[in-house]
């Protein structure tokens, strides 16, 4: 039988310890329809001085066409979760509301 060196059996270890990081990492991208991201702010919409050039003028307005439908993707998400959460409270008011009357 070959030696092997320590490496070896390290890697392997590294392998399996990677394994459930990676169905982890799987496990969270089913669940990202559960979760709304803010976009982040393109940096032209705080900048305080003027613009330079014509290439940063076409960065920023393309940033901020950008920014503006990522908006849209943040509204709608977490116009869904809230109608959502007003489901679960009106399931949960008549779920108090059917017990009062049983008891």
């Amino acid at each position: 039988m070959p030696y092997r060196p320590n490496t070896y059996l390290s890697r392997k270890s590294a392998l399996l310890l990677f394994v459930p990081i990676i169905g982890l990492s799987l496990h969270g991208v089913a669940l990202s329809d559960d979760f709304c991201s803010e976009p982040v702010a393109p940096y032209c919409v705080d900048k305080d001085s003027d613009f330079q050039s014509k290439v940063e003028v076409d960065r920023c307005e393309k940033d901020l066409s950008d920014y503006d439908k990522e908006l849209s993707e943040y509204e709608k998400c977490v116009k869904s979760q809230i109608e959502d959460l007003r489901k679960g409270l009106s399931a949960a008011k008549k779920r108090l509301e059917d017990a009062k009357q049983r008891l």
